[in-house]
């Protein structure tokens, strides 16, 4: 039972190595194991920019410990697999954020934790203060201080927690260090 267990996942490990060398990261296998994706996009050659800028963008955050709801995760996850035609960097990446994240039910979330609903405070590049909510696309805002989750400030943002510090790559390619100062909860009509 085992052998039978392993063997399939070799074989969808392949799969998934075969998609991304190829490109076709929107035929992901939906029966993934949790690092099956982390796994072989380390180990399958690159074939674009694309994956290279990936992979620089995400090398920073992958030292620090995130924590996402099963609810996030789920609802995170498919998000990201149906915009990856659309928003591919940005997709990937949440994409490899939320395979390494540690999974908690919801009532067990610290409220320091960023997640969807969440208005953080941060401050970026020194003593510029900024306060947004993070929240899903068809919400976003900018006249609001409503981010969408499919930026890279908000790939960056969810699962840390007040106090933590990360550098992360913005569309403009800059580098910039968030430090966040203080995570308010979410509030039911956001998170929805």
């Amino acid at each position: 039972m085992l052998r039978s267990a392993s063997s399939a996942r070799n074989r969808r490990f392949k799969l998934l190595k075969l998609c991304i060398a190829f490109g076709q990261t929107g035929n992901f296998p939906t029966a993934m194991q949790k690092g099956d994706r982390q796994r072989a996009l380390k180990s399958a050659p690159p074939t674009s920019k694309r994956f290279n800028h990936m992979r620089e963008a995400t090398k920073h955050r992958t030292q620090l410990d995130i924590t996402v709801s099963a609810v996030d995760h789920d609802r995170l996850t498919s998000l990201a697999r149906t915009a990856l035609d659309r928003l591919p960097d940005t997709a990937e990446e949440l994409l490899s954020e939320m395979d390494r994240a540690t999974i908690a039910n919801a009532d067990a979330m610290p409220a320091s934790v960023v997640r969807m609903g969440s208005t953080v405070t941060f401050r970026s590049g020194g003593d510029d203060t900024k306060r947004i909510t993070l929240v899903y696309p068809g919400q976003a805002d900018i006249a609001e201080n409503k981010i969408s989750i499919l930026t890279p400030l908000g790939t960056a943002l969810i699962g840390l927690a007040a106090g933590q510090s990360v550098v992360w790559k913005a569309r403009d390619g800059k580098e910039r260090v968030l430090d966040i100062a203080e995570v308010e909860p979410p509030t039911l009509d956001v998170q929805s």
